[in-house]
């Protein structure tokens, strides 16, 4: 990681697409990359733990076994009875 950029927290919060109570919420539980201090009072992450920390909550939010919306039959991702 030494050659890894430093984002602040701007680009960290447009990359995840959290508020920054939520990530400073998920960054105290220890579910999010912890901050590097700068100097007085400014902060950043590496970008590849932040990065890291999306892939893998995009795992977790799509399983691999969840019906496709795009096998081309309507409402193929309802339950039965839904749509």
């Amino acid at each position: 990681m030494e050659n890894d950029k430093l984002i602040r927290r701007k680009q960290v919060l447009e990359l995840i697409g959290l508020s920054h109570s939520t990530q400073w919420r998920l960054e105290k539980a220890g579910r999010f990359p912890a901050r590097v201090r700068l100097g007085s009072g400014s902060v950043g992450w590496h970008l590849t733990e932040v990065e890291e920390w999306v892939r893998e909550r995009e795992r977790v939010a799509v399983p691999s076994n969840m019906p496709s919306l795009q096998s081309g039959e309507p409402n193929s991702a309802l339950p039965k009875g839904k749509g």
